[in-house]
């Protein structure tokens, strides 16, 4: 429900700001979560993966978000700092409980149909989502049918709603998914395992500037990713900033919700044909586009159709970009790497935002602050162009767990550089 709540913070918690004030503190609060995520998240990959707790760790960081988005039904219009606070706490469980939820992909596939299973949990999120996303878009159109006094009222009542649905979701996963066997853990674990886990964090920073295409990967990764992230959290704001109606601002995106389920599919077809770094690569050319001419949108109907080519493309190339990683990564250190892919994402995903917002401090306008996320998705396909994915698997296959013993690793014993 990210939409429902930038929406509110726009129109309800910060209507009492000066013009164009709310959208660069929601900018500011996004960029902040992300930044104390990026903080936390190597620390606990590292130390999931040592005790090889990975879903109790999913668990703790799904009940900080499902707590934190609960509470969001008790704010009231002119609150935006609590509203702020308790996204900031939301979303830093959500990225949290994601990072975990990431590093269990390598235990339920293989190289072979990585990309299918990657792309297909997209699509079933996009149901969820659309489905839940839907209805609060039917309630928020005409509150008062369904007993509400206003749409504020309503937009608090499917924030708590959110928070269950997110609850009851989960569980699955919980019940059914296995702890991926990441083989045998240091003896000292069960005695030091917050030390150990920095240990390990430390060894995993100097393997993953090892592993040359990965690290490489991850680089062009940081750029376009940031814009991706900044266009998830900030459009439903700017289209609120820019005076375009909750109506229409919750209608496009719920269209972006069930157009995302097919083309997330759809990107996995492509990945298959002509490979996953070409199609993430057309995934960002049109991300460029939509950044350039969301400065000019001035009609709900071009704002439907941005978010219809969003929609296009965003969850295939998030779920390609997940499995691409996971096939440049030893298999029995997916935690710990991926916590790093976690690392890259938040602090990318407080750049863009924060881009914005000292934008918009300065005057200029909050049209070309969006506008300038295109620069982050040139340069992240720049960079992406010189991957070398099927060397970079290469190595990635040919790893074993003595090539991370800390006594006998160095940057020689790697040749991919």
């Amino acid at each position: 429900m990210n939409v429902i709540v930038q929406t509110y913070f726009i129109s309800v918690a910060g209507a009492s700001l000066t013009s164009g004030r709310a959208l660069i503190y929601w900018s500011f609060t996004v960029a902040l979560s992300y930044l104390l995520f990026a903080l936390l998240s190597p620390v606990l990959g590292a130390i999931a993966d040592h005790l090889e707790r990975s879903r109790a760790f999913l668990a703790a960081c799904t009940s900080l978000g499902v707590l934190a988005t609960g509470l969001l039904f008790v704010t009231r219009a002119g609150d935006w700092l609590l509203v702020a606070v308790l996204f900031f706490i939301a979303n830093i469980g959500f990225n949290a409980a994601r990072l975990f939820y990431n590093s269990l992909l390598p235990g339920i596939t293989d190289n072979e149909t990585v990309d299918r299973v990657s792309t297909a949990g997209y699509a079933l999120g996009y149901i969820g989502g659309g489905t839940l996303l839907a209805a609060g878009a039917i309630v928020l159109v005409t509150p008062t049918t369904f007993g509400f006094a206003d749409q504020a009222a309503a937009a608090r009542a499917l924030l708590l709603v959110a928070a269950c649905w997110w609850a009851l979701f989960a569980l699955p996963l919980f019940l059914y998914v296995p702890e991926p066997d990441r083989g045998d853990p240091p003896t000292d674990i069960s005695t030091r395992p917050v030390r150990a886990g920095f240990q390990r964090l430390e060894e995993t920073y100097r393997a993953i500037q090892r592993y040359r295409v990965a690290f490489v990967f991850l680089l062009g990764f940081f750029f376009y990713s940031s814009g991706i992230t900044a266009i998830i959290n900030l459009a439903a704001a700017y289209a609120s900033d820019i005076g375009l109606g909750q109506a229409a601002v919750i209608g496009a995106m719920t269209m972006v919700q069930f157009v995302g389920i097919p083309c997330a599919f759809l990107f996995g077809r492509l990945a298959d044909r002509f490979s996953t770094k070409r199609a993430i690569l057309a995934g960002l050319l049109l991300y460029t586009a939509v950044s350039i001419l969301a400065v000019g949108i001035q009609t709900a109907w071009q704002f439907f159709a941005l978010a219809f080519c969003v929609a296009l493309v965003q969850g295939g190339t998030q779920a390609l970009s997940r499995s691409l990683f996971g096939t440049l990564i030893p298999r029995h250190r997916s935690a710990e790497f991926f916590s790093f892919y976690a690392v890259i994402s938040a602090i990318s995903a407080s750049i863009a935002p924060l881009t914005v917002g000292l934008i918009g401090l300065t005057a200029v306008s909050n049209r070309l602050a969006i506008g300038s996320l295109a620069g982050f998705f040139i340069v992240g396909a720049t960079i992406l162009t010189g991957v070398d994915v099927e060397k970079g698997r290469q190595v990635a296959r040919e790893a074993t767990p003595a090539d991370f013993d800390a006594s006998t690793t160095s940057a020689a014993t790697v040749t991919d550089w």
